[in-house]
């Protein structure tokens, strides 16, 4: 699963930017107020002229120029309250992180993400939540970082800050590194403190199984799914599909049927469905010389792989491949009129 952060408004802000500018400050040492004054003046200035529309990579090197001159001024008068201030330094940097993040920068991402933790973890701030943890665990783990995103994880959940889907992303942190005794205990914490999520809970372990290529586990929950949700044509697929991967390919045509039954223009099912055929009319064309019966059989394969052809056709009319098997079936009924049709069509699609 994909996942895109959200960015969720912390605070409000809407000040009109300007151009950025930026130059080198030498750092004074004597501490006094009035070198704190001058370099929170320096920090606000520099705030207000970020540009809302600049690349956040650069939007991130100017976030860093204003938290040097805060913690400067800061340095010189210890005595001042900057809690607003880091407030909604805090938020730039959570902005910058979810742009990063968007742009697949996730290493960026993360450094921003961490500056915005650093900023509300400080005394009397304490706006710490799910969304920032949560952000930063799945920018760690994008990044490759997962030590960080674990512990994030864990930061979350003894902050009571968790939900299932939490739980979820956790898991699926462990089943990406093929670290299947975690992902597993994982998500059994996770339906234990969420009970009503069983449906929730089957759905990725199906999903597990069908990941793992484990066939038979995977038609356990399928099975179950379909007690309660008989009419689901994705399901009838999946059972075909699993079915078919098990070589089980006469259960599998009539799950792929059952699938098109409810969804007509279902392509994979019809084609799923017109390879099956397609592989029983070869197997038969390899004999030497055909019985009456095999002929018959021959004509009422090929007949019906077309049909199912036609559906897949429609909808991928540039598709060579089903064109391919459509010219054998064609040949097969010696339809000399739609062998010629579809062989201009192959050759004008491979010119």
């Amino acid at each position: 699963m994909k996942v895109k952060i959200l960015a969720i408004l912390l605070l409000g802000f809407n000040t009109m930017f300007s151009q950025v500018i930026s130059e080198d400050v030498t750092l004074l040492l004597e501490q006094d107020s009035s070198k704190a004054q001058e370099s929170l003046y320096k920090a606000m200035m520099l705030h207000q002229q970020l540009e809302a529309s600049l690349p956040p990579e650069q939007k991130e090197r100017y976030l860093k120029e204003v938290e040097y001159y805060l913690n400067r001024s800061l340095r010189f008068d210890t005595t001042q309250n900057f809690n607003d201030i880091f407030r909604e330094l805090a938020q730039m940097y959570f902005f910058t992180g979810v742009e990063l993040f968007n742009k697949g920068s996730y290493r960026a991402s993360l450094d921003a993400f961490e500056k915005n933790i650093e900023f509300l973890s400080r005394p009397n701030i304490s706006d710490l939540d799910t969304i920032v943890l949560f952000n930063t665990a799945i920018a760690a783990e994008k990044a490759g970082q997962f030590e960080k995103a674990e512990k994030y994880y864990h930061q979350i959940i003894s902050y009571n800050y968790d939900s299932w889907q939490m739980y979820v992303a956790f898991a699926g942190m462990y089943k990406s590194q093929f670290k299947d005794r975690l992902f597993f205990k994982t998500l059994n914490i996770g339906v234990q403190k969420y009970p009503d999520q069983q449906m929730a809970y089957k759905n990725e372990l199906l999903a597990y199984y069908l990941e793992r290529e484990r066939y038979d586990s995977a038609l356990v929950y399928i099975d179950e799914f379909l007690k309660t949700d008989a009419q689901n044509a994705k399901l009838y697929y999946l059972k075909g599909s699993s079915l078919h991967q098990l070589n089980r390919v006469e259960e599998a045509q009539v799950y792929y049927k059952k699938c098109l039954n409810i969804e007509p223009n279902n392509v994979d099912a019809a084609y799923n469905i017109s390879s099956i055929l397609f592989n029983k009319v070869r197997l038969i064309t390899q004999k030497k010389k055909l019985s009456k019966s095999e002929k018959i059989n021959l004509k009422s394969l090929s007949l019906e792989g077309l049909d199912y052809l036609k559906r897949v056709q429609k909808q991928e009319p540039d598709n060579v491949e089903v064109l391919k098997m459509m010219l054998v079936f064609y040949k097969n009924l010696n339809d000399k009129k739609h062998q010629k049709e579809v062989s201009m069509m192959i050759k004008s699609l491979s010119n």
